[in-house]
Parts: structure tokens; C-alpha cells; sequence
């Protein structure tokens, strides 16, 4: 008995020395965590980013982890170097010596880095802020290190790339410090760093952050389109840049390489938008359609796709498509609507026109007879009283064609008589007019005034209805920058021809439409603007076909 009561005050005694020890230990677990809070305190009250960036402050302070906390403010410090966007808020002077300890705060960001190496030797994060720090800290000191001893800011970094193989993060940042240095590098040094940036520009955000600094550092087209990723995008934002440095023979490089890949990508996407939608995922298959969408053009060659796109977007989702292009390709249908033209099946212009409850009056009555809604046209068209004004011409000829396709004549030469004068001469209303007298077409030619384009924005169209089998056409130039420019033509609803004109050059097409009438269509692409002049027809000789 008397032992059970003294191994009972042992158990006693054990447990009150254990529950002394947990006490303790937390009450020192407490301590070296009020103290690190205040070191973290103290670096950010030191280095000004209490001041500069007091969101930093309530992210440190409710951070649980402390190491991660000095890995923050060694981001920020970096980040700081690398973009001063915080110096903005600050006093003129305030700026000067926050600018002025840029290069302390790089060491302390690099000790700290170096410092959570040991204690976390797998932390990417670190290590890449380690070679970051090093090197920008090179870089503004103009240290001939930044070559000499590559190794001590671009083995950090490549080491950061190896435990965070996912992460954009360092391998951009390497990038970004291997162009800077580009031509201090050797030809095989180049070679390696090639490799290093073809890998970076295949994640979108960190393409489109460096190409322009590839673009200038490249010693020719060739290398410089090296790297690209093949994608529409990419050829895109090429293409955009060399029309901004006016290099047309580069724009008009790249910008075939777009077309290819539009055309491999539009028909892709919406085959996946058709696919999710047969597996039931409604949400993906929109945002399918919508790339679809955003990246084609209106183009015969995209017609077909962009019409399942539009037609299979989940209700509501055609809204809230990027504005522009839908709007293009309703602008574009409705060109072949004046013309007797379905483009695009009805209920895709429909669905196009209700998305775009903005238009005015003319415009919304001509969408509504191109998707066959010809009562609600009517509507809209009994509400005005300026049918005869240049705005509803349009709508006019579309009407009187619809009118006489459905017999009745007398409807259809009041549509046409309330057309504008200015659209008399053209060979849309001359078709029209001379059909409904049941007199021959008598718009034939085979030249057209410069004075006959139309011009709505930046876009000149041009209706030909040629008088015999044509070889080819002959466009000439008004006007052209002296430095030259790059235009596009269309040709029955597709482009024909696009490169670069310069002044006295009139431009010659010979991949025509098999028959007319064809509407043509003349824009600026870069360059300035440049007019066009008289088109004349060039026949085939002696009623032979063109050559093979």
C-alpha cells in the first residue's frame, strides 16, 4: 500500500515537471517569437518599407512563420530595385534617399536570402532572391563581375529553376539579366541563353514582358523570330511591334506567320468548345467559343468556324464576347446583306445583333432584315421619317432586294426610291434598278473612278462588277507616305493581297474570284494613311482563260 502511495506522488511529481518544462518551453517558443516579430519590426522601420509599402506591415505582423516573413521583405526590397513605383507616393526628398539606399537594402536582401538558405536549403524563393539581389546590385554598381563571376548570381537563380521547375519566376528574371548583358556574352554563352529564353517565352506573361528587349537585342530577322513561339498570339504581339518600328518587310513576315496560325487555331478551339459541350461542361465551352471568337477575323476562311462558335455559346455569353470583334464580323455580314450575300447563317447575325442593343436605328433595321426578321425591320423603319438620309441607303437596298426576291415589285421600288442619291452610280443600285425596269445590267466595266470608293473610318470599299473575264486588276495610289506603308485588299469577302506600297507604285492582283460582281475592300495596315485611286480591269486576251 505504501508503495502505490509513493509511485503515486512519482507520477505526481513527473507530471508537474513535465507540464514546468511544456510551460516553459512555450513561454520561450513565445519570447523568440515576440523578439523575431520585433527584428522583423525593426528591418522593415529601417529600410523605409514601412513607410513606402505599409501593407507589408499587417503581413509580417499575422504571419505565423517568421522565415517566410524575411523572405517578404526580401521580395519587396527586389522588387523595389527593379520597379521604384512605391518612391511615387514620397516627398521629392523622401524619394532621393530612398533611391539612395537602394543598393544597402540589396546586401541586406541578399544576407537575409543567404541566411534562409541554411535554415530551408529547398526554398526556391530564396534562392532565387539571392541571385536577384546579387546581380542587380552588380548591374547598378556597372561591376565587371556581372561577367566576370556569372556564377555567383546565375547558380542561384538556376538553382531556384531546379526546385520550382513550375514557377516562371526565376527563369524570367534570368532571362530579363541575360539580355541585359547579351552582348558581353560569348557565341556559346548566347547559344545556352537561347535555350534559356525559348523555355521563358513559352509562358505567356513573361513573352510579352521581354520580347521587346529580344526584339532590339537581336542581331537579325532570323535569330529574332528564332524564339518565337509559334502561336497567333505570339506572331501577334510580333508583328506589332515591327509596324511601331516601321520594318515593314519584318511586319509582313510575321504577320503570315499569324494568318498560319489563326487558321490551325480557330477551327482547333471551336472543335474543343464542341467537345466540352458534349461532356456537359457548359462553363469551358463558352470560354472555348469565346477565344475562338476573339482571335479570328471576318475572313470566308473563319466564316464556317466562327459561325458553330457563335451559334453554340451558352445563352448570354455572345454579350460578353471581347466588343470588338463580333461587332466586325455583324459590320461584315451585312456588307454581303446590301449585296445579296448570306455570309453568315441568320441565326448568327441574329444572335450578333441582339448582343449589340447600341446600334443606331439604320443599323439595327438592316441586321434584323440580314437575320430575316423582316416584320421587326419594318417596325423600326415605320417609327422614322429621314429613310431618304444617307444613314438608311443600306437598309434601303437590302429591303428592295428582299422585296423583289419575294415578288413584290412595287414594295421594292419604294425601298430603292428613298435610297440616297450618293449610292445612284454604284452597281448595287444600278443591278437593282435596271431589274426591277426589266432592263439588262448595264453596270458592267472595266475601269472605276478614284471618286467612287467609299470610306467608312479608315476602310475603303470599292463595288466593281467587271464586263468580262478578268486577268487581273490594277489599283492606283493617290496618295502614299514617302516612306512607304503596308496595305490590305479584299476581294469577294477574303483577303487577297497584303504588302508594302511606296509612292508611283500602283498595286496589280491576279488571284481573283472566278466571276463578279465582287465588293473590294482597301486598308492601311501601318504606315500613314494611303487613298486609293482608279482600279482598272485587265482582261484575258482573246477570251482565254488566265494562265495556269
Amino acid at each position: 500500500m505504501r508503495r502505490i502511495e509513493q509511485n503515486s506522488v512519482f507520477w505526481r511529481i513527473g507530471i508537474v515537471v513535465l507540464a514546468v518544462i511544456l510551460l516553459s518551453a512555450t513561454i520561450a517558443s513565445a519570447i523568440r517569437m515576440r523578439n523575431e516579430r520585433a527584428e522583423l519590426q525593426q528591418l522593415l522601420d529601417e529600410t523605409g518599407l514601412a513607410q513606402r509599402r505599409p501593407e507589408l506591415i499587417q503581413r509580417v505582423r499575422y504571419e505565423p512563420d517568421t522565415e517566410w516573413a524575411r523572405v517578404v521583405i526580401a521580395r519587396a526590397i527586389v522588387a523595389e530595385a527593379i520597379d521604384p513605383h512605391p518612391y511615387q507616393g514620397l516627398t521629392t526628398r523622401e524619394a532621393s534617399e530612398a533611391a539612395a539606399g537602394v543598393r544597402d537594402r540589396l546586401r541586406l536582401a541578399h544576407e537575409m536570402a543567404s541566411e534562409i538558405i541554411t535554415q530551408r536549403p529547398v526554398s526556391w524563393q530564396a534562392w532565387m532572391l539571392k541571385g536577384a539581389s546579387h546581380y542587380i546590385l552588380l548591374s547598378l554598381e556597372g561591376s565587371l563581375d556581372v561577367f566576370d563571376d556569372r556564377a555567383s548570381w546565375e547558380a542561384p537563380l538556376r538553382r531556384a529553376m531546379t526546385l520550382a521547375p513550375g514557377k516562371d519566376e526565376p527563369q524570367r528574371f534570368l532571362s530579363a539579366a541575360m539580355l541585359e548583358i547579351w552582348l558581353g556574352l560569348s557565341e556559346k554563352d548566347q547559344s545556352e541563353a537561347k535555350l534559356i529564353l525559348t523555355r521563358a517565352f513559352e509562358h505567356a506573361p513573361t513573352f510579352h514582358q521581354l520580347i521587346n528587349v529580344w526584339l532590339q537585342t537581336a542581331e537579325d530577322l532570323d535569330e529574332a523570330l528564332e524564339l518565337i513561339p509559334n502561336s497567333a498570339a505570339s506572331w501577334s504581339r510580333v508583328q506589332n511591334w515591327y509596324r511601331g518600328q516601321r520594318n515593314w518587310p519584318a511586319f509582313l513576315d510575321t504577320r503570315e506567320r499569324w494568318w498560319t496560325c489563326l487558321e490551325l487555331e480557330v477551327p482547333l478551339l471551336v472543335d474543343l468548345g464542341e467537345a466540352q459541350l458534349r461532356g456537359g461542361d457548359r462553363v469551358s465551352a463558352g470560354t472555348s467559343f469565346a477565344n475562338a471568337v476573339r482571335v479570328s477575323r471576318p475572313d470566308l476562311r473563319f466564316r464556317d468556324d466562327f459561325a458553330r462558335a457563335i451559334a453554340q455559346s451558352p445563352a448570354g455569353t455572345v454579350r460578353f464576347m471581347t466588343e470588338r470583334v463580333p461587332q466586325e464580323w455583324l459590320d461584315w455580314a451585312l456588307e454581303g446583306a446590301v449585296r445579296g450575300e448570306q455570309l453568315l447563317p441568320q441565326g448568327v447575325i441574329s444572335r450578333l445583333a441582339s448582343a449589340r442593343s447600341e446600334q443606331d436605328a439604320p443599323t439595327q433595321a438592316l441586321a434584323l432584315l440580314a437575320a430575316g426578321r423582316v416584320a421587326e425591320a419594318e417596325t423600326i423603319e415605320r417609327r422614322r421619317e429621314d429613310l431618304n438620309i444617307e444613314p438608311w441607303a443600306r437598309y434601303g437596298l437590302t429591303k428592295a432586294r428582299i422585296m423583289r426576291a419575294k415578288g413584290d415589285l412595287e414594295a421594292a421600288r419604294a425601298s430603292l426610291n428613298n435610297v440616297h442619291p450618293s449610292w445612284s452610280g454604284n452597281p448595287v443600285w444600278i443591278d437593282l434598278q435596271q431589274s426591277l425596269n426589266g432592263q439588262a445590267n448595264g453596270s458592267q466595266r472595266e475601269m472605276w473612278w478614284g471618286t467612287e470608293w467609299r470610306w467608312s473610318e479608315a476602310t475603303a470599299t470599292l463595288d466593281l462588277d467587271p464586263k468580262a473575264p478578268a486577268e487581273s486588276i490594277q489599283i492606283a495610289l493617290h496618295q502614299v507616305p514617302n516612306s512607304g506603308a503596308v496595305v490590305e485588299i479584299e476581294i469577294g469577302y477574303q483577303v487577297v493581297w497584303t504588302g508594302e506600297v511606296g509612292p508611283d507604285s500602283p498595286i496589280e492582283i491576279s488571284n481573283l474570284p472566278s466571276s463578279g460582281p465582287w465588293l473590294l475592300r482597301f486598308r492601311t495596315l501601318g504606315g500613314g494613311r494611303v487613298i486609293p485611286g482608279d482600279v482598272t480591269l485587265l482582261t484575258v486576251a482573246d477570251g482565254d482563260g488566265p494562265d495556269e
